[in-house]
C-alpha cells in the first residue's frame, strides 16, 4: 500500500499524464500539449503547497520531457540528427533533480555496464525484432555505412537511451518503489514508460514498451547499472531504426 502522504500527488500527477497521453494517442496533439502544460502547473502548485519535493520534482520531469518532445520544431527531414536537440536539454534537468534528491542515489555502474555491454547486442536485437514487427519502423539513417551506423549508435545510446533510462529507471522507479514497494514500483514505472509511447497510436506498441520497461527495470534493480540498460536501450533502437529497416529481420516471428 502506498504511503498516504505520497498517494495524492502520485495519483493527481499520473492522472494528468495519462489524460494527456490518451489525447496524444487519439491524434489530438495540441490538446495533449496543453494538458501536459496543465500537469506541469499542477506539479508547481503541489511544490508550493509543501508536498514531497523529491517525488513531485521527479514526476514533473515526465510532462517536461513530453513538452520538449512535442514542442521542438523540426527544420529538416526526420532523421537521427534531431534526437540530440530533443534529449540533450533534458540532461541538465535530470542531473539537477538527481542532485536535489538526497534519498535517491542513481548507480551508474560504469565498470559493470561496460563489462556486460556485449550482452546488449543479443538482448537489444531480440527485443527490437518484436517491436519492429509491431511498428514496421522506417530507417532514420539515409545510407548503410560505418559513419551513419556509428552516428546513430552514439545518438541512441548517449542521448535517447541514457535520458529515458535516467528518468524512468534511475529516478521514477525508486520514487515509486519507496511509495509502493519494490515490485509494484517497477511495474508502475514500466507502465508509465509504456504510456509514454502513445504517440505511435498503436496499443500493442504501448503494451510492448511496458514489457520492455519491466525488463529494463529488473535489470537495473539487480545490476545497479544505469550504463548497462542505457546501452541495451540504445542498441535496441539502433536495430529498430537502422539495422532491421535496411538489412531486414534476422529471425522469423
Amino acid at each position: 500500500m502506498g504511503r498516504p502522504d505520497r498517494l495524492f500527488p502520485i495519483v493527481a500527477i499520473s492522472t494528468g499524464i495519462a489524460a494527456s497521453e490518451l489525447l496524444l494517442f487519439s491524434g489530438r496533439t495540441w490538446p495533449a500539449i496543453w494538458a501536459h502544460f496543465g500537469t506541469l502547473l499542477l506539479c508547481t502548485l503541489l511544490l508550493q503547497r509543501g508536498h514531497d519535493a523529491t517525488l513531485v520534482q521527479v514526476f514533473l520531469l515526465v510532462p517536461l520531457f513530453r513538452l520538449v518532445n512535442l514542442g521542438m520544431p523540426v527544420f529538416f527531414q526526420l532523421t537521427a540528427y534531431w534526437f540530440p536537440l530533443i534529449y540533450g536539454p533534458l540532461i541538465p534537468a535530470l542531473v539537477y533533480v538527481d542532485r536535489l534528491a538526497p534519498d535517491i542515489s542513481v548507480p551508474f555502474g560504469w565498470r559493470r555496464g561496460l563489462l556486460l555491454s556485449p550482452l546488449a547486442i543479443p538482448l537489444g536485437g531480440v527485443l527490437a525484432e518484436v517491436e519492429s514487427a509491431i511498428l514496421q519502423s522506417a530507417a532514420l539513417i539515409p545510407t548503410w555505412s560505418v559513419g551513419q551506423v556509428a552516428m546513430i549508435t552514439v545518438v541512441m545510446i548517449c542521448f535517447v537511451g541514457f535520458v529515458e533510462e535516467y528518468l524512468f529507471r534511475g529516478l521514477l522507479q525508486p520514487v515509486l518503489q519507496e511509495s509502493f514497494g519494490r515490485w509494484t514500483g517497477i511495474v508502475l514505472a514500466s507502465a508509465m514508460f509504456g504510456l509514454m509511447h502513445s504517440g505511435y497510436g498503436i496499443p500493442e506498441e504501448m503494451l510492448f514498451a511496458g514489457v520492455i520497461g519491466f525488463v529494463f527495470g529488473v535489470c537495473y534493480e539487480y545490476l545497479d547499472s544505469l550504463v548497462f540498460i542505457s546501452i541495451v536501450h540504445g542498441v535496441l533502437n539502433v536495430f529498430l531504426f537502422a539495422v532491421l529497416p535496411i538489412q531486414g529481420s534476422y529471425i522469423s516471428l
